[in-house]
């Protein structure tokens, strides 16, 4: 009887072990896809990372403004202003920009590819920066200081990119400024640029793929004990 029993609770407790290790996989998995598509950047990356510039010009500097700020001669890709919602550059039609906290003086904006990257017959091309196209953000507000800020976004695979708190003051409140618009610009001879900033906080996927490894390791262990 104590026999039967013992073997009912190996078989419990190997069924719960691979439940869990799978339940662990799959979020793993969706964590991971997550930390690939988002790139994250606020104002504070700008004073952790060399790879950013900022200017007071309240102006729309253009191609040449922002070619002489960078040292890099660049070309427009996609604009999104908040005014009046036009989308221009080769991109306009791939990309869409969502300006949010506000109706009227936006500190955050969401910018997202609208194809579907896992569909091998969509038409919509992505703006892969990770490769030979070089990639840098422009923020802009046109009022306060600084009026721009420029990140390098060179190895951004292209989907997404989260915007927040821009010109967004401790209490809050919006009065110290606000996104009028935001833009990419690149070039395909630029200097080769590093890891999008804004990323080390965010578990990358190979670190995430070791850590379920070593996870699976240990349960396949306890379970080949329990068999014993």
């Amino acid at each position: 009887m104590n026999l039967y029993i013992g073997v009912v609770n190996k078989e419990f407790n190997m069924k719960i072990l691979t439940r869990f290790t799978s339940i662990l996989f799959i979020a793993l998995a969706g964590f991971s896809y997550t930390a690939q598509a988002t790139l994250m950047l606020s104002p504070g990356d700008c004073n952790t990372t060399t790879d950013c510039w900022t200017s007071n010009t309240t102006s729309n500097l253009g191609a040449a403004g922002i070619s002489e700020l960078i040292g890099q001669t660049v070309t427009d890709l996609y604009k999104s202003d908040f005014d009046d919602g036009a989308e221009t550059g080769s991109f306009a039609p791939s990309y869409d920009t969502e300006f949010t906290n506000s109706n009227t003086e936006p500190n955050d904006a969401l910018l997202s590819y609208i194809g579907d990257p896992s569909d091998p017959s969509e038409t919509l091309p992505v703006m892969n920066c990770s490769g030979a196209l070089s990639c840098f953000l422009e923020v802009k507000d046109g009022k306060k200081e600084p009026a721009v800020y420029i990140f390098d976004i060179s190895g951004w695979d292209g989907l997404e990119i989260d915007m927040d708190d821009f010109w967004l003051v401790e209490d809050g409140s919006t009065s110290s400024g606000a996104i009028s618009h935001v833009a990419i610009w690149g070039c395909t001879d630029c200097d080769e640029g590093p890891n999008p900033p804004g990323g080390g906080p965010v578990p990358e996927p190979a670190t995430l793929f070791l850590f379920a490894s070593a996870l699976f390791g240990l349960g396949w262990r306890q379970r080949k004990s329990l068999i014993k």
